[in-house]
């Protein structure tokens, strides 16, 4: 993505002009108020999923990294000379993914595999994920996307090159993030904390 700003995730177009296509042709011959009533808002569901707020930085800054996603922080974990922060993501929290720092995409990928719960031991080999990796400064940022038990699809709008901070980068509808930062850089929050996609601090260097 160019960091230019879209209602809607940029794969989702196709998809919501069908399921709104058949829903007004079935209102056009359905006389069932509540059948379609329960369609209009499936269709309004399905609409939110794809929609893309709009969100700026809290301190947009080259030294902090951002949260990427919704959520909740399940864990702030030290590893040898890395820091992971972990961001549990629910199905009702915005399915944007946002560049969580300025500076260069290295490497994006996807790895299609299967949607179990994200507490089955399995889950961390076999789910559908997406993995990140950004130049940021003289620091090299990791990101992992993986996929829950609600999360359909996982589609990856990120390519490498030049990246500002807050760009869309993907779509996810439910699972965790993994952000992983050098040592040398403070983490600014901690477990159970809730931060916002795109706008909440979570590092800074």
């Amino acid at each position: 993505m160019d960091g230019k700003r879209t209602v809607l995730m940029p794969s989702a177009m196709g998809g919501i002009a069908m399921v709104w296509a058949v829903v007004l042709a079935i209102l056009v011959v359905s006389d069932e108020f509540l059948f379609n009533i329960a369609l209009v808002f499936g269709a309004l569901i399905w609409t939110f999923f794809h929609y893309v707020p709009e969100r700026a930085p809290i301190i947009k800054a080259d030294d902090t990294v951002i949260s990427p996603v919704d959520g909740v922080i399940e864990s702030v974990e030290e590893s040898g000379d890395k820091v992971t922060i972990s961001i549990r993501k629910g199905i009702w929290d915005s399915s944007a993914v946002w560049a969580p720092v300025a500076g260069e995409v290295i490497e994006a990928h996807i790895l299609h595999g299967l949607f179990l719960p994200l507490d089955e031991p399995l889950s961390k080999r076999l789910n559908e994920q997406g993995g990140f990796r950004y130049r940021w400064g003289e620091n090299i940022l990791r990101m992992q996307l993986r996929c829950g038990t609600l999360a359909w699809k996982l589609p990856i709008f990120a390519s490498p090159g030049a990246i500002a901070q807050g760009d869309l980068q993907g779509q996810l509808i439910q699972g965790v993030v993994f952000v992983e930062i050098p040592k040398t850089i403070q983490s600014e929050v901690a477990p159970s904390e809730r931060v916002m996609g795109g706008v909440s601090v979570i590092a800074r260097a």
